[in-house]
C-alpha cells in the first residue's frame, strides 16, 4: 500500500508489533493415539506427537504504523500551547489476524477398523481448534478514503456550517444605509436656504410655511444612520480575528456481508477419527465495514482598516453623533452648515462598500480546519452448524473452532489552509497572503 508520506513535512514514522495469532497461540499442540480392544480399556500401540503451532507468515503479522508530526502540548494545563491549534497531518494503520475466544480445546475420536474387527482406533487432541487456518487468511482491503476524497469532504463541510461572512455583512449593511439615505440627500442642497429662512421666522410660521418638521425628520434620520454605521463598523473591527468553532459529522457508513467458505474447523494435528459425518461444521465469513468522517475547525475574519475612505467614515460618523446630541433648532443646524460633509459620507461609504465587497470572498478564513476519518474493516470467520448433529455423545460432538478475525483499522487527518482544503501557498493571491499575515495564520503559528 502506498503511504501518504507527501502529506507530512516534519513527520516521524513509527512502527510496532501488536497482538496477533502468534502471540495468542504461543505453545504446542499434542496428539495422542492408541488402539483398544472393544471389550477392554487397555490401550495398545500408544503414541504421542507434540508439535509447535503453525506460525503466521511475516507479511501477515500484526503491526501498527503511525506517521505524524510532532506538536507541542501544555500537559500541565491540559490544553494546547499557543492559540489552540496544535494539530497536523496524521495517519495510523493497525492490521492483525487474531482469535476471538478460547484458545485450546480437547477433542476425542474413536473409529472401528472395519465391521469384522474387534479393535478401535482412538485419538485425543489437545490444542487450538480454529474456524479458519490463520496462515492462509488474507487481510481485507482497508477501505480508507483517498486524500482528494477527504479534501472534498472538508469542502462540503465548510459550505454547510461556515458562519456568516462578517466582511460581507458590513458591506451589505453600508450598502443598505446608502440606499435608504440617498433619497433624502437629493434635496440636501436646499437645506441651507431652508434653515436660514427658518432662523428668521417665528415658530408657528416656521411650521406652516417651511415644513420644518419634515425637514428635521429627514436630517435626523440621515444623522442616525451615519452614527449607527460608525458604531457597527467599529464593533466589527473590534471582533476582527475572533474565533467561531464549528464541527460537522457526516453520516456513518456501515455495511455487512456474509458468505460461506470452503472447509471446516482446523485442528493443527488432525486425525481421521475426528471426521465422522455428524461432527462436521461449516465456516462462514462476515465482513463488516464502518467509516466515520467529520470536520472540526475554527473560523475567523479579517476586516481591513486604515485606508482613506474608511477613516473618513469614522470621522464623519463622530460628527454626526455629536450633532445628534444637540437640540435641533434652526440656529444649531445653521451652525452645522455646510452640509457637504453629509454628502461626503455617502461618497466615502460607497468606496468602503466596494473595498469590503472585494475582500468578502477572502475575508472569512479558517484559523484551523481538519477532516478526520476512522475506518475499520473486519472479516470474521465463524464455525457454524448447518444441521443438528446425529449424536450428542462426546466422540460425536460437533467440532466448533474458535472464531478468527482479520482486521484493518485506519485513522487519518488532513489539514486545511486558511482558505480551504487542497490548496498550496503557490496558488494563494497577494490579498490572501496579506490576510494570513494580518491574522498570524502562517503554518508555524497556527
Amino acid at each position: 500500500m502506498a503511504l501518504p508520506a507527501e502529506l507530512f513535512k516534519l513527520a516521524s514514522v513509527r512502527e510496532r508489533p501488536i497482538e496477533d495469532c502468534d502471540s495468542q497461540l504461543q505453545g504446542t499442540s499434542s496428539l495422542r493415539t492408541w488402539v483398544r480392544y472393544k471389550t477392554g480399556m487397555e490401550r495398545e500401540l500408544e503414541k504421542v506427537s507434540v508439535l509447535p503451532v503453525e506460525r503466521l507468515p511475516p507479511g501477515s503479522r500484526g503491526r501498527e504504523l503511525t506517521i505524524s508530526e510532532n506538536h507541542t502540548w501544555n500537559s500541565r494545563a491540559n490544553r494546547p500551547a499557543g492559540n489552540g491549534d496544535v494539530g497536523g497531518p496524521f495517519y495510523n494503520r493497525k492490521s492483525t489476524i487474531r482469535l476471538l475466544g478460547s484458545r485450546r480445546q480437547k477433542i476425542f475420536g474413536s473409529m472401528q477398523w472395519d465391521q469384522s474387527s474387534s479393535y478401535w482406533t482412538e485419538a485425543e487432541y489437545n490444542g487450538p481448534v480454529l474456524a479458519r487456518l490463520p496462515s492462509i487468511m488474507i487481510l481485507p482491503a482497508s477501505g480508507e478514503s483517498s486524500k482528494d476524497a477527504l479534501y472534498a469532504a472538508g469542502t462540503t463541510a465548510i459550505a454547510r456550517i461556515k458562519p456568516t461572512n462578517s466582511v460581507a455583512d458590513v458591506a451589505t449593511f453600508l450598502a443598505e444605509t446608502i440606499s435608504s439615505g440617498l433619497p433624502r440627500m437629493i434635496g440636501s442642497s436646499l437645506w441651507k436656504e431652508q434653515i436660514r429662512a427658518g432662523r428668521d421666522a417665528g415658530d408657528e410660521y416656521l411650521n406652516l410655511e417651511f415644513g420644518w418638521k419634515p425637514l428635521i425628520s429627514d436630517i435626523r434620520e440621515i444623522l442616525a444612520g451615519i452614527a449607527h454605521a460608525k458604531t457597527v463598523l467599529e464593533q466589527y473591527e473590534r471582533s476582527s480575528g475572533s474565533v467561531v468553532r464549528r464541527r460537522y459529522d457526516f453520516p456513518v457508513i456501515y455495511s455487512e456481508t456474509r458468505s460461506d467458505v470452503a472447509g471446516g474447523s482446523v485442528v493443527f494435528q488432525d486425525h481421521p477419527t475426528f471426521h465422522t459425518p455428524q461432527r462436521a461444521a461449516g465456516t462462514e465469513v462476515t465482513t463488516k465495514t464502518r467509516k466515520k468522517v467529520w470536520f472540526s475547525g475554527a473560523f475567523t475574519y479579517h476586516l481591513p482598516t486604515g485606508f482613506h475612505s474608511r477613516n473618513a467614515l469614522v470621522r464623519l460618523g463622530a460628527q454626526a453623533s455629536a450633532l445628534l446630541g444637540t437640540d435641533f433648532s434652526p440656529e444649531t443646524l445653521w451652525n452645522a452648515a455646510p452640509w457637504s460633509w453629509a454628502v461626503d459620507w455617502f461618497s466615502n461609504a460607497g468606496d468602503v462598500v466596494s473595498n469590503y465587497s472585494a475582500w468578502a470572498t477572502d475575508g472569512l478564513v479558517l484559523r484551523y480546519g481538519y477532516v478526520m476519518e476512522h475506518c475499520s474493516v473486519t472479516s470474521t470467520y465463524n464455525a457454524v452448524v448447518k444441521a443438528p448433529p446425529a449424536s450428542k455423545a462426546e466422540k460425536d460432538a460437533v467440532i466448533m473452532g474458535t472464531p478468527v478475525q482479520a482486521s484493518v483499522e485506519t485513522k487519518q487527518r488532513v489539514v486545511a489552509t486558511p482558505f480551504g482544503f487542497g490548496l498550496s501557498d503557490s496558488v494563494l493571491t497577494d490579498r490572501q497572503l496579506a490576510i494570513i499575515g494580518a491574522l498570524g495564520l502562517s503554518r508555524g503559528k497556527r
